[in-house]
């Protein structure tokens, strides 16, 4: 019993705090944005070799990806049961 409470902890994680969840989300913002404005600059510039253009979209498209993703583990991680309902099915699992 005790094993699979450990193996239900690492499965899940630890919950995010309401500040490093704000914290993780402006980051993620600031990202988007950043990646947004600096994509679109590389492409409109004519000075810019195919290949530099290839090699920083890529580069960018995975910062989006990433960015998108811990974004969405973020929100998941907020949501769900308080943390003081997770501290009593815990106790009740051990009797």
């Amino acid at each position: 019993m005790r094993t699979r409470q450990v193996a239900k902890r690492r499965r899940y994680g630890a919950r995010v705090t309401r500040n490093q969840a704000l914290v993780i989300r402006a980051f993620c913002i600031w990202t988007v944005f950043v990646w947004g404005v600096r994509l679109k600059n590389i492409l409109a510039d004519a000075d810019h070799s195919a290949s530099f253009k290839a090699v920083h979209s890529i580069i960018g498209a995975i910062s989006l990806a990433f960015a998108v993703t811990v974004f969405v583990i973020t929100q998941r991680s907020r949501k769900g049961p308080p943390l003081d309902e997770l501290s009593v099915r815990n106790r009740s699992d051990r009797l």
